[in-house]
């Protein structure tokens, strides 16, 4: 067998499209932020300053690793080469099959097919990193330095892949194993070492989850067809019971508060009336209870009628605010992990300082009547709404904690 040609690569991506077609589209699509934009996805991606312009006292190659659009190249890189180099072998044994032969194909002609094939699949990640940083460099957002991450990264990662299926190749020739067997074993050893790497990028989460899957893909190939089924069954399995423990990831420290939990339940008419009753009165938040419910014990069960919640709002905010027109205030956090989380918190915080008597934003927290958002958004939001629980605004914490 030599090198391949576009008639061969065309077959193999015919057979192997059920992994091949799925991990280069979502590679290239969250790369140029088509998926996941209103959860903060393509952010995962970028750094938020140039690191190779911060920080110049520690060593460049730490400053690397912590780069968000460095490290992203070589998982993308990585991932890649994994995907051809187990093509590439797969289709190596087919053939061995169909023509009857045991032959071995040398290891320079399979590195130079996985390393063709992984260069050229690599050029998309790669211009589509290149392409968003460009627009944010046009825009003045980043420095022009940051262009030389992702081609930094890109090669590093080309490197490490072709080394890494070159050593598993001369592995699994020296003890007379079968090459797939090899590259499989390699990867996922590989992929059990980087889930302990020290770095924490969410780009490394879901590179190695996309790992785990082309190698599932690939071990389903190396059982015997009787096998597959029964597999697959014990798979489902444990996927299933793996997700049916909730809660898998609890913040160590607040045990007490994941016991206590608030879960809600579907609107009472009668528990919402009673609630805004008493904040539409002014009413401090321990008597802002449902019926049943001691004195100064907020249930927080049920969820209040929206336009019974707004008129609530607006015959406090007449109360409160005399001759002053009300202004109602609805905040929407976008979601982005822990930068969406840092984000959002530093812009309440903010927002809230410049509230003050004679301020720019004077009542800006007491107008709050709504805050949504999602994910990372979110935990800062319920942050804010903690604080101004403790806060000198006892109806303001009443209506947020509602």
């Amino acid at each position: 067998m030599g090198i391949w040609g576009p008639g061969r690569f065309l077959k193999a991506i015919c057979r192997h499209g059920l992994v091949l077609v799925p991990t280069f589209t979502l590679v290239c699509a969250a790369l140029l932020g088509l998926i996941g934009q209103p959860f903060g996805v393509p952010q995962l991606f970028m750094d938020d300053v140039n690191p190779l312009s911060v920080r110049t006292d520690v060593s460049l190659l730490f400053r690397l690793l912590s780069s968000a659009t460095f490290c992203t190249q070589i998982y993308a890189v990585a991932l890649l080469g994994l995907v051809w180099t187990l093509t590439v072998l797969l289709e190596q044994e087919r053939d061995a099959r169909e023509a009857g032969v045991k032959t071995l194909c040398a290891t320079r002609t399979l590195l130079s097919t996985t390393g063709l094939a992984t260069s050229l699949s690599a050029l998309a990640p790669l211009a589509s990193v290149l392409y968003v940083l460009a627009g944010r460099v046009g825009a003045g957002d980043v420095e022009g330095q940051v262009l030389i991450l992702p081609l930094l990264g890109a090669l590093a990662g080309f490197v490490l892949t072709m080394a890494a299926t070159a050593a598993s190749f001369a592995v699994s020739d020296w003890y007379h194993l079968r090459r797939l067997e090899g590259i499989v074993a390699t990867s996922a050893v590989i992929l059990l070492l980087l889930m302990y790497v020290p770095v924490i990028l969410p780009a490394k989460a879901i590179f190695i989850l996309l790992g785990w899957f082309v190698l599932a893909y690939t071990s389903f190939h190396l059982l015997p067809s009787h096998y597959r089924f029964p597999a697959l069954v014990v798979l489902g399995l444990v996927a299933g019971l793996s997700n049916s423990v909730p809660e898998k990831y609890l913040f160590p420290g607040m045990e007490a508060l994941y016991d206590s939990r608030i879960v809600l339940a579907p609107r009472d008419s009668a528990r919402s009336e009673a609630r805004l009753a008493g904040y539409a009165q002014g009413q401090a938040p321990g008597v802002c209870s449902a019926p049943g419910v001691p004195a100064g014990q907020d249930d927080g069960l049920s969820l209040l009628a929206p336009v019974a919640g707004l008129q609530a709002w607006h015959a406090h905010q007449v109360g409160q605010a005399g001759a002053r027109k009300p202004k109602l205030v609805v905040v929407a956090a976008s979601g982005g992990g822990y930068r969406a989380t840092f984000w959002t918190a530093l812009v309440l915080d903010a927002l809230a300082k410049e509230a003050a008597p004679g301020r720019a934003l004077d009542g800006f927290d007491g107008g709050i009547q709504l805050m949504t958002g999602a994910s990372g958004g979110m935990v800062a939001s319920a942050y804010f709404v903690a604080r101004a629980a403790q806060a000198e605004a006892p109806d303001r914490a009443c209506r947020l904690r509602s």
